[in-house]
């Protein structure tokens, strides 16, 4: 029994063996946790680690970003000067530490050269820069574009002066900082800046800044990163956000903040024209470029930089209770918004003849607007157009961009991970455009026109291609310049002719060759079809405007359109009547050298004072024109004008204007209140010696009055461009050799005569599609 009982617990004890063999494994088990909680929390600590690290890294980095922008603040707002360390190697992405220069007590550099992998050397030679006058040239010319102005707001309108392309605009996608994209394009297109070893160079090159509402540069004296921050550290920018109109900017900002709402923001914008660039971006890769340098000072580059302040999202979004219901609601709101901020920065760039321009993930950073938004906004604009609903029949059609091909080039610069989404999204918007385009299309063939303009012929087809079944005179829009004579024209119209039913007509000055100018007997016997006439000029006083009041004909011009063509040619009558450059040229000519030129008569134009007679556009360009010299600026218009910038005095009367001005510039329209407006009492109050340039009309000066004046001195020469009874022209203005006479040329060119026919075709296309055009003249509205 014993045995038994005892092989019983030996069986016992091995059957027992399972459990304890169990309990083993669970002590195993145990061991295992231990060693996973282990390296759980040296997985934690690495993480912490790291995060330190990274915090560690971007403060030294901000310290770091701050101290640069501390030095570019002393140097942008001190003496403008800077030493660039140039590198002298042909290999530049070898060199390890920064030659070392040191300024003995001689003051001339000593280089030592600095080592680099291979046991190649570099030298770097200490260049000395001095911006100074380009900043403050930068400084007068920044300009502040208030919220409320017409010509911004109405962005989806035709430009008053349309650039003339010739390809379309090249879009490229750059995953780099604003300004390496900026600085690329500057070495790659030289034919962007201007240089003149006389006057200070300009550039076209654009650049969208998104900028903060509160300070010149955001926090970039702390070491922000931002768009903006990174241009301020690296540029002139805050010197320009610092004058008068970048004041005008924040104070608008903070004035409307409660109005507008938080994170709207306004649409006020400012326009630093030449602000110079003279830092790169440290987080960019320099290997594309041409020059290097050692240290993060660079050769001076020029960009006009247009500040405005995206929508901030985020703050939309934390300051409203938005539900899923209505989130769509403020989506679209911040899309609206957006676009129109976008679109009216371009118009400024347009208007302000930028020829290429840096755009970017406009408020993607920190405001937090989604990047496929910004992009597709972008795509709207410049290539595609936007869809909206038809007023006709409802359905969904697409607008024409309305800066489809104003531009030559366009880089957007997106740097990390923006890039993709950002590109992705607007080559797709792209793509969509382009078929429905396609599939839209319905066949419709052509015209030919064989009577068009003499130079917008591809815009004759865009204007009216979808309003009338044909154009000009076959469309029943008559361009009479073919017409043999009076008789031949009124014949045309008459039932069965080619101009029956017309209703609007379209005219340039030349056909007054033909059938004579558009008096009251000929607007009387015009058919009761014809209800508008488009004037392809300015001036329409060879339209009898009574006569067409009378027979309810609606009237329009091209007053924009010559702006820049007319102030060009009185800014010449200008220099050359203060230079006597006519009587230089003569003197050559005649084989006399310069004899005949006396520097006792002749004036700079630096310091002296222009009086402009009548600030419309061709004025207001003039002034900005005189106004780089600098010459003094007074004006006298019937109301002042309010996009006169500051420095544009306006005067309460003709003759206090008369008795303060150096030169008197005339700019106003021909009318009967305006016949020998400026005549001997306004030429008497003139200073003696005084100089008068009319571009306008000849009859508004009193050609009599002038030539008395010249007889005695009182006036020391005029420079005209046209004359009360042209094409003749008094003989007495040749007897006096300083004077600068042209035969009425100042719109004589085909970019501005292009740009006055579109304007005119303008006109009356607004007319077949809303009833009137756009440049109604005074007298009908």
């Amino acid at each position: 029994m014993a045995r038994q009982s005892n092989r019983k617990l030996a069986a016992s004890k091995m059957r027992s063996s399972t459990p304890i063999r169990s309990v083993t494994v669970i002590k195993k088990s145990a061991g295992s946790s231990s060693d996973s909680k282990r390296r759980h929390l040296k997985q934690e600590y690495f993480k912490r680690e790291r995060r330190r690290l990274a915090f560690v890294v971007q403060r030294a980095r901000r310290e770091y970003w701050a101290q640069t922008a501390h030095e570019t603040q002393r140097i942008v707002l001190g003496d403008g000067k800077y030493v660039e360390e140039k590198v002298s190697s042909s290999s530049v992405s070898c060199i390890m530490p920064s030659a070392h220069i040191s300024y003995p007590d001689h003051g001339s550099p000593q280089i030592t050269p600095s080592q680099s992998q291979g046991h190649h050397h570099a030298m770097t030679t200490p260049v000395m820069h001095d911006i100074s006058s380009q900043i403050i040239l930068s400084k007068q010319g920044t300009t502040f574009y208030p919220h409320c102005l017409p010509s911004l707001a109405d962005w989806r309108k035709p430009p008053t002066v349309s650039p003339i392309r010739t390809k379309p605009t090249s879009i490229s996608f750059v995953a780099s900082s604003t300004l390496m994209a900026a600085r690329q394009l500057h070495e790659r297109r030289p034919d962007l800046t201007f240089s003149s070893p006389y006057t200070l160079s300009t550039t076209s090159i654009g650049v969208l800044s998104f900028a903060s509402p509160k300070r010149p540069g955001g926090g970039y004296l702390h070491g922000g990163n931002e768009q903006e921050e990174t241009l301020a550290r690296s540029s002139s920018l805050v010197a320009s956000l610092q004058t008068d109109p970048g004041k005008e900017f924040y104070t608008t900002h903070r004035k409307f903040l409660s109005v507008d709402g938080a994170g709207i923001y306004d649409h006020s914008m400012v326009y630093g024209p030449g602000v110079v660039a003279f830092r790169q971006d440290d987080s960019d890769d320099t290997s594309t470029l041409t020059t290097a340098s050692s240290n993060n000072f660079i050769s001076p580059y020029l960009i006009n930089v247009l500040s405005a302040v995206p929508v901030n999202a985020a703050a939309i979004r934390q300051n409203y209770s938005i539900t899923p219901s209505d989130a769509h609601i403020f989506e679209d709101g911040i899309r609206d918004k957006m676009r129109d901020r976008m679109a009216r920065a371009l118009r400024i760039f347009e208007a302000r003849g930028n020829r290429a321009l840096v755009l970017g993930a406009f408020g993607c950073g920190s405001s937090e607007n989604k990047v496929e938004m910004v992009a597709e906004i972008w795509a709207g604009l410049l290539m595609c157009g936007e869809d909206e609903e038809r007023p006709g029949d409802g359905k969904m059609g697409v607008r024409h961009a309305a800066f489809k091909d104003s531009f030559e080039e366009i880089v957007f610069a997106v740097p990390g991970k923006l890039f993709e989404p950002f590109k992705k999204a607007f080559e797709m918007r792209a793509f969509e455009a382009e078929v429905s385009q396609a599939a839209s299309y319905d066949g419709e063939a052509t015209t030919n026109h064989d009577n068009c303009p003499r130079w917008a012929h591809e815009e004759v087809d865009q204007l009216f291609k979808d309003i009338a079944d044909v154009i000009i005179i076959d469309t029943h829009i008559a361009q009479v310049d073919d017409a043999p004579d009076r008789a031949e024209f009124f014949a045309r119209f008459a039932p069965g002719g080619p101009y029956e039913g017309t209703v609007g007509i379209y005219r340039r000055n030349i056909s007054a060759a033909r059938i004579g100018i558009f008096d009251a007997n000929l607007i009387e016997q015009l058919p009761s079809s014809v209800k508008w006439i488009a004037h392809s000029g300015s001036g329409y006083n060879l339209v009898d405007v009574r006569a067409c009041k009378a027979k309810g004909i609606g009237l329009s011009n091209t007053p924009e359109a010559v702006d820049d063509a007319t102030a060009t040619t009185a800014f010449y009558l200008v220099i050359s009547c203060m230079r006597h450059y006519a009587l230089a040229e003569h003197s050559l000519r005649s084989g006399n050298w310069k004899k005949l030129v006396y520097s006792g008569a002749t004036h700079d134009l630096t310091g002296r004072t222009i009086g402009i007679l009548g600030l419309g556009g061709i004025g207001l360009r003039l002034a900005h024109l005189v106004h780089a010299f600098p010459m003094r600026v007074l004006y006298y218009s019937r109301s002042r004008n309010p996009e006169a910038p500051e420095w544009c005095e306006y005067v309460d009367s003709m003759d206090e204007l008369c008795a303060q001005v150096d030169v008197l510039s005339v700019h106003v329209p021909l009318r009967p209140d305006t016949v020998n407006l400026v005549g001997e009492k306004q030429i008497r109050a003139m200073k003696r010696g005084s100089i008068l340039v009319n571009t306008a009309r000849g009859k508004v000066v009193d050609e009599d009055a002038l030539l008395r004046a010249l007889d005695d001195g009182h006036l020391s020469s005029v420079g005209l461009d046209v004359f009360p009874d042209e094409p003749n022209v008094n003989p007495r203005l040749f007897d006096f050799p300083q004077n600068t006479l042209l035969p009425h040329v100042g719109t004589r060119t085909r970019d501005t005569e292009k740009k006055m026919e579109v304007r005119a075709l303008t006109n009356l296309r607004d007319f077949l599609t809303t009833g009137a055009g756009r440049d109604l003249v005074v007298e009908l509205q």
